[in-house]
């Protein structure tokens, strides 16, 4: 699957989620927070549709690997160990964190098949237009 962005550009974003809140939050008729918002936005950028697929974090991650998703998005940040099997975006937003060393900010990104660098540049364009809207969304109680 080589080509995401032909492929998606007017067809269909196959998404993988994993529930992470308030990044991705399962609910009954789809997944909801602020990464599948952020997800939505950019297939309708692309004038695409999204499908969704939940799994945990692993299954989706190898699906990415095998070019059978376009992207993943699971509350993954830039310290994720699939750091080694898929390209990740740069981080669109920093948030404090905790640790046991102490406070520590965690930098939030998605996370794309290997390889894609046009998908990769297209993602990332649009995370930096939207990064005023996901900072605002991001300080909003889920």
């Amino acid at each position: 699957m080589r080509g995401t962005l032909q492929e998606v550009r007017g067809k269909t974003l196959r998404a993988g989620v994993s529930e992470h809140a308030p990044w991705i939050v399962r609910d009954a008729a789809a997944p909801s927070g602020i990464e599948a918002e952020l997800v939505e936005r950019f297939a309708a950028r692309l004038g695409a549709r999204v499908s969704f697929t939940w799994g945990s974090e692993h299954r989706l991650i190898e699906r990415l690997e095998h070019r059978e998703l376009h992207l993943v998005a699971a509350g993954l940040d830039d310290e994720s160990p699939w750091v080694e099997n898929v390209g990740f975006t740069r981080p669109y937003l920093e948030t404090p964190a905790e640790t046991a060393q102490g406070p520590s900010v965690r930098r939030h990104v998605l996370a794309v098949p290997p390889g894609e660098n046009a998908w990769l540049r297209e993602l990332e364009s649009f995370l930096r237009e939207e990064r005023p809207r996901i900072r605002e969304d991001a300080k909003t109680p889920r």
